[in-house]
């Protein structure tokens, strides 16, 4: 006989998968995702498990769910791009369609931060196998280096909030609070291995907001502790040489030199600078709705030719920025829906933040840790222009967003375990 409560034990599966795949198996990030819309789909097909559409609290969130992927429709059939074109903004609507499923058999809070912790441990040991041992210079896992080193970040800093809400528990378990800080050491391994430099600005941010979210309940001597284990972390990684973290934050300053004084363009930070200039060019020329993906290669060629940006950037299909990408090849439209994915969600977070309710707290974090995270990753990097980019943001945030809504109901209860 199937279980009344299947649908909540799917979902938590679902999200634990999520986190414990992500970066340690091929594709791994999309096979919680998965799982997801098919119980979806299951439970709308069985009508005494089907799901009403959930509250007014959604309602924000499915409006810039359904808007991103108006913007990219607008650009694929306005610039007549292929119809490939429309995979990975239409993960966005398979997030939607999973937001039912996730209101009404929400999952349990645990699985999500048990899932993430193991998978950044898991990370952070591949990296260390990736760089010490096969010889690599830039830890990748299955997918690539900056898009590995990143998610990575984001579920080490994930597991630190794992870490506060198995302490805020009645009865906490030490041993899981010693997983969440192992996940929280393993993210940061596998961010400086991999020698993503611009995630590692999320790191002192995170640890910031963290920190001040629970300004009141961490004593001095455990804020002092992640502080430490923060820095102990990345300067043992620092010193080691074969890392080459030291040397890539050196070439910083170096290649940003070059490119100012001497106009070179062909190093990493060069090359970024240049492509962002190019962006600007090309998103002034056509401000609302941009040259569309294919236009924007020809259009930079042109530039090149003209003398007015450097042809060593003609390699890069995208502006290593998100924001600029979008604006060069969606216009202000694409613009305005990649703010909105962004700054919409985290002004809800952060709004759940400052409400002062103990269970709601660590979900609020946790989706305004992402939505800092990726900011500040679209910087350097056009994180929505690969698989991982999109599968993880768009699902962790529902997740995160259902979380949120569903722990302040149980913030009405008098009891402060969530463990239940």
């Amino acid at each position: 006989m199937i279980s009344a409560n299947w649908p909540n034990r799917i979902t938590s599966a679902s999200v634990m998968m999520f986190g414990l795949l992500a970066l340690i198996a091929p594709t791994g990030y999309s096979w919680g995702p998965v799982l997801l819309v098919l119980a979806s789909v299951f439970t709308f097909v069985i009508p005494s498990y089907r799901p009403n559409w959930p509250s007014s609290d959604y309602v924000p969130l499915a409006t810039i769910l359904i808007l991103i992927f108006v913007a990219a429709a607008t650009e694929i059939l306005w610039h007549g791009l292929s119809s490939r074109s429309f995979d990975r903004p239409s993960r966005f609507i398979f997030a939607l369609f999973v937001i039912p499923l996730l209101a009404h058999y929400p999952p349990k809070a645990q699985y999500l931060w048990l899932g993430f912790a193991v998978g950044a441990v898991g990370a952070g040991g591949w990296a260390i196998h990736q760089v010490f041992f096969e010889g690599m210079s830039r830890a990748q896992g299955e997918t690539q280096a900056i898009q590995f080193g990143n998610i990575a970040m984001l579920m080490g800093l994930i597991s630190l909030v794992g870490f506060l809400w198995f302490q805020q528990l009645t009865r906490p378990n030490n041993f899981l609070k010693i997983l969440m800080l192992a996940g929280f050491a393993g993210g940061i391994t596998a961010s400086f291995l991999s020698g993503s430099r611009g995630g590692w600005l999320a790191l002192p941010v995170g640890l910031v907001l963290t920190l001040y979210t629970y300004k009141f309940q961490l004593s001095a001597a455990r804020s002092i502790g992640l502080i430490a284990l923060s820095i102990a972390v990345i300067a043992a990684l620092s010193m080691a040489p074969d890392t080459g973290v030291q040397k890539r934050l050196d070439r910083v300053f170096y290649e940003t030199k070059e490119y100012f004084t001497e106009a070179d363009a062909t190093t990493s930070i060069g090359a970024r600078l240049e492509m962002w200039k190019a962006a600007a060019k090309l998103g002034y020329q056509r401000p609302f709705l941009g040259w569309g993906s294919i236009q924007v290669e020809i259009e930079k060629a042109k530039l090149a030719e003209a003398g007015r940006i450097d042809s060593a950037i003609l390699k890069y299909g995208h502006a290593h920025n998100d924001f600029l990408d979008s604006w060069q090849k969606r216009g202000l439209l694409g613009l305005g829906a990649l703010i909105a994915l962004y700054f919409v969600p985290l002004f809800f977070f952060m709004k759940k933040l400052t409400d002062g309710r103990p269970k709601t707290r660590p979900m609020a974090l946790a989706g305004a840790l992402m939505c800092t995270s990726y900011i500040i990753f679209s910087l350097s990097q056009a994180f929505f222009e690969h698989n991982s980019g999109v599968m993880v943001y768009a699902f962790l945030l529902v997740t995160l967003w259902a979380l949120c809504v569903e722990s302040e109901k149980d913030d009405e209860q008098p009891s402060p375990d969530q463990a239940k």
